[in-house]
C-alpha cells in the first residue's frame, strides 16, 4: 500500500511539473520558427517574441535568442531587472559559450513605435544585454532615448551590441537618466537625435563606457558622439570618429584616459579637454564591420579595465599590457589556429588560394598561415586570387584539421595572386601551432655513438597546414583507373597522399610534381598530411 501511493505521490509531482514547467527554470528560449507548445523551457518548444520570454522571467533568469538577419523580432521590450538578455544562438545550442552573434545576427527592431529596450528603475548589476543589433527605435519626447534607455539608479551591462539607426529627442543610442550601466564592447554608429547622438547622460548619471566604437553619430545641437550633463562617466578606450561633433559636458567630472577622438565635424571637444592618453588620429579601420589593421595606431594604446575581457566578436584582449583602443582587439591571423573551439575569429585582407565544393582555402599574403574557411550560406567558387575578409568561428573537424565556419566571407579585392611554395615531402603539415595539432612523420636522431637512426613520431617545425605549396616525387599508389587520390614519394619513405575531385590520369612510378593546398586526415589516432589539389592543371610531369 505505502509503495502504490508513493507511486501517486511521484506521478502527481510529475505531471504538476508538467504543468508548472520548472520548479527554477533559469534560461527561457526564443526562436521565432520553433514548432513546439511555445513553453519557452526548450529549443524546440521556444517563444516566439521576446516579450514572451520577459513576462515569464524572474530575476537570475536568463533569456537566450536565437537570431535570424532575415527575421527581426519587431518589438519594444522592458528587461526586468536581474533578467539576462542574451542573442546570437543558432538554436540548438547547449551552453551560451557556443553561440556566435556574428553567424545568427538576432536583431531587436523597434519598427520606429518607440525605445526598443527600457531598463527599469534599480536594475542590478546581472541585468545584461548582450549580442543583438538594436535598431529603428524612435522616441519624440524630450527625456526618453530610442536605442536604449536606462533609467534611475540602474546598473545594467550592455556588451557586444550593434545599436544603429535610433531616432530620438535626446539619447539616439542610448540615454542614461541617473543610472550607471556599463557599456562596454558595442559599436553605436548611426544613431541620431537633438543631443546626443550616440549616447546622452544626464541626472548625475555615471556609466562606464569602455572600448566601444561610437561613430557617424549626428546631434542637432550637442554630443553628436556623447553628451554629458551633471554626470560623471568613466570614458576609457573609445574610437569616437566621423560623428557630427565628439563629446559634449557641462558640470559634472568625465574622466576621459586614452581614447581616439577624431575627425568629428564640429569639435572632439566641447566643455572639456582631452583626458590623459587621448589621441587624434585615423584608427585605420580595415573593414565596413570597423576591425582595425595591424597597424593602427590605436593597437596596445588603451589601458586594462575591470570588467572588460573579450571584444566585440568575443575575442579575447590578447595585449598582456595594455587593451587596443575601440570594441575590436586587434589579433594577428597567427592567432586563429591558437583559439579554442567556438571561439570568434576576424582574418582580413586574407587570399583565397583555392575553392572547392565544401569548402575554400585562405592565406596571409605574408605567407605565415592558412586555413579551411566554411559557410554553409555561400558557394565557395570565389574566384582563388581574391582578397576577402572573414569573421566566424574557429572549430575542428573530424580529420583533425581546424577551420572558420564563416559568418561573413567579404570580397574586397581581386587579381591578388599567391605563388606556392616549394617543400619536400617531409617539410609537409610539420608541427603543432596552438589548436592545430601537427603530423606524424620520420626523425632523425643520434645514437650513443652519435650515429643518427630514424622514428617514426610527431614531428616539429612551422605548421603549414593550410598553405598553398608545390611538391614532388614519384607515384607509389593510385585509385584504380582515373584517379581521385595518389600517392608520392620524394625519397623520404613518406608516401605523401594527392587527392583531385576530377580525377588525374596518373601511373605508379610516374615523376610528377603537386600544387595544391596542405590538408590533414586521421589514420588511427596519427594525424597524416594530404595534399589537395585544386584541379588536374595542378599536376605536371618531370624528373626534376
Amino acid at each position: 500500500m505505502c509503495d502504490r501511493m508513493t507511486a501517486i505521490y511521484i506521478f502527481a509531482v510529475l505531471c504538476l511539473s508538467c504543468i508548472a514547467g520548472p520548479a527554477s527554470s533559469s534560461i527561457w528560449y526564443v526562436k521565432w520558427n520553433s514548432t513546439g507548445n511555445e513553453s519557452g523551457y526548450t529549443w524546440a518548444n521556444s517563444f516566439h517574441a521576446i516579450s514572451d520570454a520577459i513576462d515569464a522571467a524572474i530575476p537570475g533568469d536568463e533569456i537566450w535568442v536565437a537570431g535570424d538577419i532575415t527575421h527581426p523580432y519587431k518589438e519594444c521590450i522592458i528587461l526586468p531587472s536581474g533578467v539576462a538578455l542574451y542573442g546570437g544562438f543558432a538554436g540548438s545550442e547547449s551552453a551560451k559559450n557556443q553561440r556566435n552573434w556574428l553567424a545568427n545576427n538576432t536583431i531587436i527592431d523597434g519598427n520606429q513605435a518607440g525605445t526598443v529596450i527600457t531598463i527599469p528603475d534599480s536594475a542590478i548589476s546581472t541585468t545584461r544585454i548582450d549580442g543583438f543589433t538594436i535598431q529603428n527605435g524612435k522616441y519624440s519626447t524630450s527625456d526618453t532615448g530610442s536605442g536604449i534607455h536606462c533609467l534611475y539608479a540602474g546598473s545594467p551591462v550592455i556588451a557586444h551590441n550593434t545599436i544603429t539607426g535610433n531616432n530620438a529627442s535626446n539619447g539616439g543610442g542610448i540615454y542614461c537618466s541617473g543610472a550607471s550601466p556599463t557599456i562596454i564592447n558595442n559599436l553605436i554608429v548611426g544613431n541620431e537625435a537633438g543631443d546626443g547622438g550616440g549616447i546622452y547622460c544626464t541626472s548625475y548619471s555615471s556609466p562606464i563606457i569602455a572600448n566601444n566604437t561610437i561613430l557617424s553619430n549626428t546631434s542637432l545641437c550637442l554630443g553628436g558622439a556623447i553628451y554629458s550633463f551633471a554626470s560623471s562617466p568613466s570614458i576609457s578606450n573609445n574610437i569616437v570618429v566621423f560623428n557630427s561633433s565628439g563629446i559634449y559636458r557641462y558640470g559634472g567630472l568625465p574622466v576621459l584616459r586614452n581614447n581616439d577622438f577624431y575627425q568629428n565635424i564640429y569639435t572632439d571637444y566641447d566643455g572639456i579637454s582631452a583626458g590623459d592618453g587621448d589621441i587624434s588620429v585615423d584608427p585605420q579601420f580595415a573593414d565596413y564591420c570597423y576591425h582595425i589593421k595591424s597597424t593602427s595606431p590605436c593597437v596596445d594604446a588603451g589601458i586594462i579595465v575591470d570588467g572588460v575581457s573579450d571584444d566585440i566578436d568575443g575575442q579575447g584582449r590578447y595585449s598582456g599590457t595594455s587593451f587596443d583602443i575601440g570594441a575590436d582587439e586587434y589579433s594577428a591571423p597567427i592567432e586563429v589556429k591558437k583559439a579554442r573551439d567556438g571561439n570568434s575569429v576576424v582574418l582580413n585582407n586574407v587570399v583565397i588560394t583555392a575553392s572547392f565544393d565544401d569548402c575554400c582555402y585562405v592565406e596571409t599574403t605574408d605567407r605565415t598561415m592558412g586555413i579551411r574557411v566554411e559557410n554553409s550560406a555561400s558557394s565557395y567558387r570565389i574566384l582563388p586570387n581574391t582578397l576577402v575578409n572573414v569573421i566566424g568561428q574557429c572549430n575542428t573537424n573530424e580529420n583533425g584539421e581546424r577551420y572558420i565556419a564563416a559568418a561573413i566571407i567579404n570580397q574586397t579585392k581581386f587579381s591578388y595572386q599567391l605563388k606556392p611554395l616549394g617543400l619536400s615531402n617531409s617539410s609537409i603539415g610539420n608541427g603543432s601551432l596552438g589548436y592545430q595539432r601537427g603530423v606524424y612523420g620520420w626523425i632523425i636522431r643520434l645514437d650513443a655513438e652519435k650515429k643518427p637512426y630514424r622514428v617514426w613520431g610527431p614531428v616539429s617545425g612551422l605548421n603549414n597546414i593550410g598553405l598553398l605549396i608545390k611538391t614532388w616525387g614519384k607515384v607509389t599508389d593510385k585509385e584504380q583507373d582515373t584517379a581521385t587520390w595518389f600517392t608520392i614519394d620524394d625519397g623520404s619513405d613518406l608516401d605523401i597522399k594527392c587527392t583531385c575531385s576530377s580525377g588525374v590520369s596518373v601511373n605508379v612510378g610516374d615523376s610528377v610534381f603537386v600544387t595544391g593546398v596542405v590538408s590533414c586526415e586521421k589514420v588511427g589516432g596519427e594525424l597524416r598530411p594530404v595534399i589537395r589539389m585544386r584541379g588536374s592543371s595542378d599536376l605536371a610531369w618531370g624528373d626534376k
